[in-house]
């Protein structure tokens, strides 16, 4: 199931199958796209009831909202910030206290929103081929969306929803013209990626508004939206760009192009094997010859996916997040060059791309749920050693694991954690292992909440 048909034949079918609706009740493929749709939602829930939102920089971001209560938007990315900030901030100024309820609110905005992204994407074409691919660029995205408090996740989830709308069959409806505007003003500071994403979106805006070869999907009124569109994209790639080389933002050009993301490192082995695999599926379409042995070898590749000592870490998928944008780009780039250039494409599906592609949805669930729960257990811990200490604790008279720590800790976030996770005052902050740099002066004499924060 992941062609279009041939040429423009393939597009004016998927055209057809639009307009009378989706049939889920009656195709084959309803149960694996329902266990799709059904995977991306669980991925969702999972990451919100375990709060990963705290990973990483989230935990001070929790702890600054609702300290100043307002928002943290920083000098740079203030779109993303904000978005993923703001149902935490309504929460804290409609006078919620409770700590479990902020910490699912925090989950809300920077997990829940790229989550409903990915879904609302797939499920614009729960009855087209497109659902495929999009199902393929969600799977590279759960290699960095455990970092959620990383703006890199709620920006692809916007992205996917843009090229979702863009590869839609059929004439964009009001809603969804005005979902691609939403979508365009708020990448407009959300990642350095966009330097090139946004290309690859204003692209796509450009080539719906006027296809080769045939005439164009949209009523007449769509046309100056879908210029508009390109032009917020391009504009996010331009701002992206200045972020990138702004030397005030503290994120220089040797930090955006670390070695750490690069494919020649094993600690990525995960992503190269995803795409790789990816790839492969791909040309096996594109090249009926030769599908026969590039699905043994994706066969090969499939199963070097199934060993968890390849998975990413937590910390490997923060040092992922650009490259995982830069696979995105490609992927979304494809298929919108396939869509919009009606080149000549085999109608051959290869028996075993939906296989291998399953094994890959699959992998990707098992892998960042399992780093969900790991994640879950370790504040467990953390709080545990908070609520049973006073004062400043060293780390190594907390009782906490170094290796636990060292797999879903950070180098700098165990004092604001500690604070975030304290139920009455005096409690105990845990050190960081070794010293490192930190928003907080040597003796922390700010870092607290306001009593009502602490719930017994």
């Amino acid at each position: 199931a992941i062609h279009a048909g041939s040429g423009s034949r393939g597009w004016v079918a998927c055209g057809a199958m639009a307009a009378r609706g989706p049939d889920l009740d009656r195709r084959p493929s309803v149960w694996p796209r329902a266990l799709v749709l059904g995977a991306v939602g669980l991925v969702g829930i999972v990451g919100i009831i375990c709060v990963i939102g705290q990973f990483a920089d989230g935990s001070l971001y929790e702890y600054l909202v609702i300290k100043r209560q307002e928002p943290s938007l920083g000098t740079t990315r203030q779109g993303a910030h904000l978005l993923g900030q703001l149902p935490l901030y309504l929460g804290v100024k409609a006078g919620i206290t409770s700590m479990p309820v902020l910490d699912l609110l925090l989950g809300l905005g920077l997990v829940g929103l790229g989550a409903a992204c990915w879904f609302v994407a797939l499920w614009l074409h729960r009855g087209t081929p497109w659902f495929w691919v999009l199902t393929a660029g969600w799977s590279l995205s759960t290699l960095s969306s455990f970092v959620a408090c990383s703006e890199g996740t709620l920006a692809y989830g916007l992205c996917a929803l843009a090229v979702a709308l863009l590869l839609l069959p059929r004439s964009l409806r009001v809603a969804e013209v005005v979902v691609l505007e939403l979508c365009g003003l708020a990448l407009l500071a959300s990642y350095p990626t966009l330097s090139f994403l946004g290309l690859v979106l204003a692209g796509g805006a450009l080539a719906r508004w006027r296809p080769r070869g045939s005439a164009s999907l949209d009523e007449p009124w769509v046309a100056p939206w879908l210029l508009c569109a390109s032009a917020l994209f391009v504009l996010a790639s331009i701002c992206s760009v200045v972020q990138v080389l702004s030397v005030t933002n503290g994120d220089p050009v040797s930090s955006y192009l670390d070695a750490r993301v690069t494919f020649g490192s094993t600690a990525h082995l995960q992503l190269v094997l995803t795409f790789g695999l990816l790839v492969l599926l791909g040309a096996a379409w594109w090249l009926p010859r030769a599908a026969r042995w590039l699905e043994i070898l994706g066969a090969a590749v499939g199963l070097a996916l199934l060993v968890p000592a390849w998975w990413a870490s937590p910390s490997t998928e923060f040092f992922s997040r650009v490259m995982v944008g830069g696979c995105l780009a490609l992927l979304f780039g494809a298929a919108l060059l396939v869509a919009f250039a009606r080149v000549e494409r085999s109608t051959r599906s290869p028996r075993l791309s939906g296989v291998l592609l399953g094994l890959v949805v699959v992998v990707s669930l098992v892998h960042l749920i399992s780093l969900d729960l790991g994640f879950r257990t370790w504040r467990g811990h953390l709080a545990q050693s908070v609520q049973t200490h006073h004062g400043l604790v060293a780390f190594s008279h907390s009782g906490l694991s170094r290796a636990e720590f060292d797999r879903y800790g950070w180098s700098w976030t165990n004092p604001v954690q500690s604070t975030l996770l304290m139920n009455a005052a005096g409690q105990g902050i845990i050190l960081n292992p070794e010293p490192d740099w930190s928003p907080f002066g040597p003796k922390m004499r700010n870092l607290e909440l306001p009593r009502r924060y602490l719930n017994p």
